[in-house]
């Protein structure tokens, strides 16, 4: 499918950097460009008019999609605080 980008100034794009602030206190969130793999957002847009957040929590050490893939605890229990935040933050 075609490529997808979240624009980081829109309202969920500012929503999602204040939830990662929330969650991750005293760091600054790190945008990056990545993927390619989920076409699907790119018609979220188009046929839904709604925007995708894409909220990594992986690194590169978890090995994503090898043998040994791995995905710590911590980063799970830090995806629970992120979601919370990221909800809270778009209900405002």
């Amino acid at each position: 499918g075609p490529w997808y980008l979240t624009d980081p100034h829109s309202g969920v794009g500012q929503a999602a950097q204040r939830a990662l602030r929330v969650a991750f206190p005293g760091k600054e969130p790190a945008l990056i460009r990545e993927g390619g793999s989920i076409p699907i957002t790119s018609q979220f847009r188009t046929i839904l008019g709604v925007e995708t957040l894409l909220l990594g929590l992986a690194l590169a050490d978890c090995r994503a999609h090898s043998p040994n893939e791995n995905f710590p605890l911590e980063n799970l229990e830090a995806g629970i605080r992120l979601n919370k935040a990221v909800l809270q933050e778009l209900a405002k």
